[in-house]
């Protein structure tokens, strides 16, 4: 089995790993209603992509702010 003949040292190590962090995922605003959304995608809020409404707004549950206690 092989086994390296000098110990890595810790600058060499760290160098490695400096590419080794995470990036936050891209975003975009909606030009139609100012939400944020993924990019190159259907806005969930307006149903909008690229200013032109494409399809019709997802229904809001709960847990996004609707209160269905009001009848």
């Amino acid at each position: 089995m092989a086994v390296p003949k000098f110990r890595t040292s810790k600058s060499k190590r760290d160098m490695r790993r400096s590419h080794h962090f995470l990036t936050a995922p891209g975003s975009s605003v909606c030009k139609n209603c100012g939400s944020v959304y993924r990019p190159h995608s259907v806005c969930a809020n307006c149903g909008s992509y690229k200013g032109k409404i494409v399809m019709a707004p997802k229904a809001k549950t709960a847990w996004q702010g609707e209160d269905f206690t009001q009848a």
